[in-house]
């Protein structure tokens, strides 16, 4: 996986403080985020989920709603993302 400098660095910290550091097994390393993307169990030995959302112009309203939904009930972007999306079914 090709990542920037920043997602680079973000990675490294992460590989450093997994408690598969000292251990060093690959199939963990091999389930991990950072390896498989698109197919993971875990990121860094921790049981999480990540989703990159990018808004472009004709998607822009939408990143608007949201964001005017977390400043109205004093939350991040994520915990309004997340609010939204737990109580609507698709």
């Amino acid at each position: 996986m090709l990542l920037s400098p920043s997602g680079n660095r973000t990675k490294s910290w992460a590989c450093e403080h997994c408690k598969n550091w000292i251990g060093k097994d690959a199939n963990m390393c091999k389930e991990c985020y950072y390896a498989q993307p698109e197919d993971y169990s875990h990121i860094a030995g921790e049981e999480e989920r990540r989703l990159d959302i990018i808004f472009k112009s004709k998607d822009m309203h939408i990143y608007e709603q949201l964001k005017k939904l977390a400043y109205e009930k004093n939350i991040s972007l994520q915990e309004a993302f997340k609010s939204f999306f737990g109580k609507t079914t698709i």
